[in-house]
């Protein structure tokens, strides 16, 4: 081509013009053929590279499908059976069935970066392998994370960093995603643990160091793609409540909001994050607990109205707050937070109306008070639901309203109106369950088991025979279809305890009749400790001891031989004591008796048969056994079993301390075999003359009721009697304990008795 141009070029110039272009038009369509050429070569490999990329993208999907199906189903290793033929299908399911979803997943992601590996060692680059991506390895640890395998799920991040840090894998370097799905899985792991029973605090102080040293990992990371954002800090609360550490979780929620204020919107709280804390406050036991969660609450309120929308308090929100009240029994409280929640909804503030928990949770709160107008107060909050038009109160509601009401004494007697009122709800339920079929207000074997709760604590005449007509109505209602009706083991113990508690004549051996019903009726029914405990309670209320005994040692004999529902309680064991110091006749060798059945007692839990030991319950049975016997030799007796509590408490047994509650009692017998004693001495009988160690007892009896001024008054009067004789001053501590408590109580002139208690002690020369 060239050498014709110079032809062309060198031709004489007397060439016409003519010639010239005839030359052109030869060269200009060679060119333009050559352009053209070369273009659509270019077009054609373009093309060919962006197929094949369309290509090997759409495999990564592919494959990303594949790994998704494997952690969700766990059973696909059947596809690489068919793949492999027949004869390899045995070989695969053997290896698949030692495997869960999330691992042979993981095996499958090996490999195929086993073959990217290779195929990258060929020359033939259209024949590299498919390259698994960071989602593969992700879609991998967020599989183990759902079933709370933390060392799976960090076994696969632990291999993306080594791959990432190995210069070949550039593309597998983590995020945020990958290190907050391990913390996740942290977190799920103690919440698997804990459902089969397997937690301990050791193991639970391994996740959270491990969950706290990946936090720190992620906050020092000069990577902004790995630094926390709200989900990670989020998963890390969620941690700490699992763990009950409520502490360090709204220290986490101090961070963000900290972070946030300094100009970091990625790390900004959310509803989610706020849930986690109330969870973590719920689960902390904390007393200012319910207090926390609701200044916690009214902090996402405040958020809200500046204008965070993402931290608007939920039905959830309201309801944990309710709950944290509610377990800490502080229904007016608990109440409060229902109407706020229902007064922002009507006024706008809020788009979402309380639902049944809400109402629930409050009717629970005040199902399980003391306080007189506690059924009062529930049945108001049902009323609510009722003229609200929603929610529609259900069998929850109603079970919560008739438990409110087996728990009320009006009655000056102490007899309970709640039982007729509890029956009137039962009758509602099934009236309505039979008209409409609307299972949402179906009685359940709960309902029923309530009500005959209710009549045995209303002390009515024929309470346990109306209680057996419930029984009746709860069969017939099974029998009709209501399957959720059906008796179960704790409708019988509610039965026993109501003949127990009847007082009519041959209630203790009707309550047997029944307990050997149970044992009949198969085991669904079978007798548990529960049951044992009411009959023993029944003859215990007689006074009928052997009987007791019979009913105790046939329980202790069914658990020593292995069966563990009916382990003898420390009720069990309380309820025998009972039943001797309910004996009309009571003597030294019945109180031998009692004595050498808590021995009995202490020798087998020493033995490691039994579990639970003596607590002041069955101290205070035995004191008042020896106070019936109305003399100095009963007096000694209950000071030594006083002594034997003191001690017991001072060498760490709580539960042998001499409680205040439940003591007034005790005291005032104690009190009133002081005075017998003391008139019988002044009347002439010099034989009960009180000793020191007779006083002693009567004012560390007083000092356990220190915060009732009766008493006070009474230990003060005594300890000025012993001053009339040498033999019985008191000791200088025994003065300052008895000037302590007077201190501390509101009596008229205190300041005087004090200054006369000091006054007589310094009369006296201590040795």
């Amino acid at each position: 081509m060239k050498y014709r141009i110079i032809r062309c070029q060198s031709s004489s110039s007397s060439s016409s013009s003519s010639s010239t272009l005839t030359s052109l038009d030869t060269i200009v369509p060679i060119v333009s053929f050559m352009l053209q050429f070369l273009c659509l070569g270019t077009l054609s490999v373009l093309n060919s590279r962006q197929h094949a990329h369309a290509f090997s993208v759409s495999r990564e999907i592919k494959f990303n499908d594949r790994l998704k199906k494997l952690v969700s189903q766990g059973n696909l290793h059947q596809a690489r059976s068919k793949r492999n033929g027949e004869r390899d299908r045995s070989r695969y399911n053997d290896r698949r069935s030692e495997m869960n979803g999330a691992q042979y997943a993981e095996s499958v992601l090996m490999q195929a970066l086993a073959e990217y590996d290779a195929s990258r060692l060929t020359e033939n680059v259209g024949k590299l392998a498919m390259r698994p991506n960071h989602f593969s390895f992700g879609i991998i640890i967020s599989g183990y994370a759902k079933i709370g395998d933390w060392e799976g799920a960090e076994s696969i991040l632990l291999k993306m960093e080594h791959l990432y840090n190995d210069g070949n894998h550039n593309w597998l370097k983590p995020d945020v995603v990958k290190y907050t799905n391990v913390i996740k899985a942290l977190a799920r792991s103690l919440q698997q643990r804990k459902s089969i029973n397997i937690s301990s605090k050791k193991k639970s102080e391994k996740v959270v160091k491990r969950a706290e040293s990946l936090l720190e990992r992620m906050e020092s990371s000069r990577d902004p793609h790995q630094f926390p954002n709200t989900l990670t800090y989020s998963a890390m609360i969620d941690l700490y409540a699992k763990t009950g550490n409520a502490k360090k979780a709204l220290g986490i929620l101090d961070k963000m909001e900290l972070s946030e204020r300094s100009g970091n919107s990625n790390v900004k709280p959310n509803e989610i994050t706020y849930n986690a804390c109330l969870n973590a406050l719920a689960k902390g036991g904390e007393s200012d607990g319910p207090e926390q969660a609701k200044k916690l609450l009214r902090r996402m309120e405040i958020a809200y109205k500046q204008g965070n929308r993402h931290v608007k308090p939920s039905i959830i929100t309201y309801s944990t707050v309710m709950g944290l009240y509610a377990r800490y029994k502080k229904p007016f409280e608990a109440e409060n937070i229902l109407l706020d929640a229902l007064g922002k909804y009507k006024n706008g503030e809020n788009n979402e109306q309380p639902d049944c928990v809400m109402y629930n949770t409050a009717i629970s709160a005040w199902s399980k008070s003391s306080h007189q107008d506690a059924p009062l107060r529930a049945e108001k909050l049902v009323k609510i639901m009722i003229d609200e038009g929603y929610p529609n109160p259900n069998t929850v509601t109603y079970n919560s309203l008739i438990d409110a009401w087996s728990r009320s004494y009006i009655n000056s007697d102490g007899s309970s109106i709640g039982a007729s009122r509890a029956e009137e709800i039962l009758s509602k339920m099934e009236h309505e369950f039979m008209r409409d079929r609307d299972t949402c207000i179906k009685p359940d074997s709960r309902t029923y088991t309530s009500l005959i709760d209710a009549l045995a604590k209303s002390r009515h005449i024929g309470s346990a025979r109306k209680a057996e007509v419930i029984l009746r109505r709860m069969k017939r209602a099974f029998e009709v279809g209501n399957e959720s009706a059906k008796p179960t083991k704790f409708s019988y113990s509610a039965l026993i305890y109501a003949w127990a508690k009847s007082g009519e004549p041959g209630a203790a051996q009707r309550a047997e009749s029944l307990l050997r019903e149970t044992e009949r009726l198969g085991k669904d029914l079978k007798p548990f400790t529960q049951t044992y405990d009411a009959v023993i309670d029944a003859y215990a209320r007689e006074g009928n001891y052997e009987k007791a005994e019979n009913i105790f040692n046939e329980m202790l004999i069914q658990y020593l031989g292995g069966d563990c529902d009916v382990e003898p309680s420390v009720r069990s064991y309380n309820k025998v004591l009972s039943s001797y110091s309910n004996n009309v006749d009571i003597n030294d060798s019945l109180i031998a008796r009692a004595q050498a059945f808590l021995a009995k007692w202490n020798a087998q839990r020493k033995e490691g048969k039994i579990h639970v030991q003596p607590n002041f319950v069955s101290a205070t049975i035995l004191i008042r056994m020896f106070s019936k016997k109305h003399s100095l030799e009963g007096a000694e007796g209950a000071e030594r079993i006083l002594k034997y509590m003191q001690t017991r408490y001072n060498a760490g047994d709580i539960g042998m301390k001499p409680v205040r509650s439940g003591s007034t009692h005790s005291l005032n017998r104690i009190l009133s075999l002081y005075k017998q004693v003391l008139d019988m001495y002044q009347a002439g009988d010099q034989t009960m003359k009180p000793s020191k160690t007779f006083y002693n007892l009567i004012i560390e009896a007083c000092l356990t009721k220190s915060d009732e001024d009766f008493f006070v008054e009474k230990a003060y009067d005594v300890i000025i009697e012993m001053f009339g004789d040498k033999l019985t001053v008191p000791q200088r501590s025994l003065c300052e304990r008895v000037g302590e408590a007077l201190q501390k109580s509101s009596i008229d002139q205190k300041e005087e008795r004090i200054a006369k208690i000091d006054s007589m002690r310094r009369s006296i020369v201590y040795q």
